[in-house]
């Protein structure tokens, strides 16, 4: 009972079954395939051509030598470009573009502005020419796609002006706020650098004679007082010695004039004449005045204070004796007179010889006196110019003991000047570089941007790519309907060949394929 047996399982299938269904379904497979074929074809042929205009633009060096002038603006012509990129892609920007040249007139109905800015965002491309450094121009292409091959072109041309313009505006803008921020710092670091300045004039005026620098001037004051000093005490010993010497001349002289008074007191008789008496009396003190002026005149000038105060009294002195000539003259009343004998006649042949000799005894006792008097003024003046060149000295010791504290303390005040003064400087020379950039971005010396090579109307459509989307729908409609073919065919599960039996079933024969017998419509109808 062969029949009750379970049926075995169909084995999967194989490239035969396949190839049996497709020829199965030919017919369909043909027609599904040229009915989709043909709605891809069509539907390719409807879409609408998408055109692409481009302007290049080059960027072109400064005119003069970065050696010169360097500009304040970034050179990475990358960031730029992406920098001037926002800004003319902003929203009211590509309104205003849309607006003009009507862009995108069959979508409007449907799409906001957000949307038409987005999308036209997506249309515009700026990419960079390949084979141009950092460190040098570059180039690069503003590109454009739409429907209408002119007006592409035209708003291709309208960015690439605006990128034009932008990069000069940005520069200019760049160099005046590059200028503008460096006189700002400037004037700030000459504020600072003014107050340094004060606060070290302030510090020199205060501590003058004792600043590091005056250093070898004090040594050398110092040593000048100390060669002083020595002339002082090297004076004052002569003057020693030389009053040493007057105080024993002097007392010689008195001695002398002592002995001299006694004898001319021995020799002047009672009842002497008048002439000798007379000649026996002391000099005038006017005449005393003019030795005492004489000796002075040969030391010193007429203008010395001494000098003055001898002829002030010696003025004096005449002035009084003129008024009285009577007590000035010491005249005496003659002795009376009586018979003189031999000897008598000799101390008076004498007395006048006696009486000169003391006179000038006593002129020069009264000139010793006065050499000692100023011998002692000279002590006196020259101890008081020791005194003063002590203090001197002992005031310059000071200050060059001082002078490793106002070192320290002037370092520190020179080096916060210093520093000021350093960034003033280099504040400076950043600004007059970064006017000179600013004059030269406003002369247009600088790097710009060039449209090099406008963007022309274009002639072929970039997309759709017509054959290939045709072929690919045509791929897909053999797929497809193949697809199809296979579901047909499969719904009938029959066996298409013996290669689907399993192993252990034999094919005892073969049936030919027997059509069933076609009614005809003329046949008799009673049959």
């Amino acid at each position: 009972m062969i029949f009750d047996q379970p049926r075995p399982p169909r084995p999967e299938f194989s490239p035969m079954s396949l190839l049996r269904a497709l020829w199965k379904q030919r017919v369909c497979l043909l027609l599904t395939w040229a009915l989709l074929s043909s709605a891809a074809v069509l539907v390719v042929r409807r879409l609408a051509a998408i055109y692409r205009a481009q302007a290049v633009i080059v960027v072109e060096a400064q005119g003069l030598s970065e050696k010169y002038v360097t500009a304040t603006v970034d050179g990475d012509l990358q960031g730029r470009l992406e920098s001037i990129r926002q800004q003319i892609l902003s929203y009211n920007r590509l309104v205003n573009i849309i607006e003009e040249f009507g862009l995108y007139a069959e979508d409007r109905s449907s799409m906001t502005r957000e949307e038409l800015v987005a999308r036209m965002r997506k249309d515009i491309d700026t990419p960079l020419e390949k084979g141009w450094g950092r460190e040098r121009p570059g180039a690069f292409r503003v590109a454009y796609q739409g429907r209408n091959p002119a007006v592409v072109a035209a708003v291709a041309n309208c960015l690439g002006n605006l990128f034009v313009e932008e990069n000069s505006r940005s520069r200019q803008e760049q160099a005046a706020g590059a200028s503008e921020f460096m006189e700002r710092e400037l004037r700030e670091a000459k504020k600072r650098l003014e107050g340094q300045e004060g606060r070290l004039s302030a510090y020199k005026l205060q501590y003058n004679g004792e600043l590091p620098q005056q250093e070898n001037t004090l040594l050398a004051g110092l040593s000048q007082l100390q060669m002083q000093l020595q002339g002082v005490q090297d004076g004052m010993t002569r003057v020693d010695q030389n009053r040493l010497m007057l105080e024993n001349a002097l007392g010689s002289a008195r001695v002398t004039e002592a002995t001299l008074s006694q004898m001319a007191t021995q020799m002047t008789p009672a009842a002497s004449g008048a002439g000798a008496a007379a000649s026996l009396l002391p000099p005038k003190k006017s005449e005393k005045l003019k030795v005492d002026l004489d000796a002075m005149l040969s030391r010193y000038s007429p203008d010395h204070p001494d000098i003055r105060r001898l002829q002030a009294e010696l003025a004096r002195v005449e002035k009084l004796e003129e008024s009285e000539p009577a007590a000035a003259s010491g005249t005496v009343e003659p002795a009376s007179s009586g018979p003189l004998d031999a000897a008598s006649v000799a101390r008076l042949a004498a007395a006048p010889q006696m009486a000169q000799t003391l006179l000038r005894e006593r002129e020069r006792v009264e000139d010793l006196k006065s050499q000692l008097a100023l011998a002692a003024k000279q002590v006196e003046a020259m101890q008081s110019d020791r005194r003063r060149i002590l203090d001197e000295i002992a005031a310059v010791r000071a200050r060059l003991a001082k002078l490793p504290l106002r070192e320290q303390e002037l370092t520190a005040v020179t080096r916060d000047y210093e520093i000021s003064k350093t960034n003033y400087q280099s504040l400076l020379d950043k600004k007059l570089a970064a006017n000179l950039a600013a004059s030269m971005e406003r002369n247009q010396k600088t790097e710009k941007f060039r449209v090099l090579e406008p963007a022309r109307v274009p002639e072929q459509p970039i997309k759709p790519d017509r054959n290939l989307l045709s072929a690919a729908g045509c791929a897909l409609s053999l797929l497809l309907a193949t697809a199809v073919a296979l579901g047909r065919e499969l719904k009938k599960d029959v066996l298409l060949g013996e290669w689907e039996l399993p192993p252990q079933v034999y094919v005892l024969g073969r049936i030919s394929h027997i059509s069933p017998p076609v009614r005809s419509f003329h046949a008799d109808p009673g049959r």
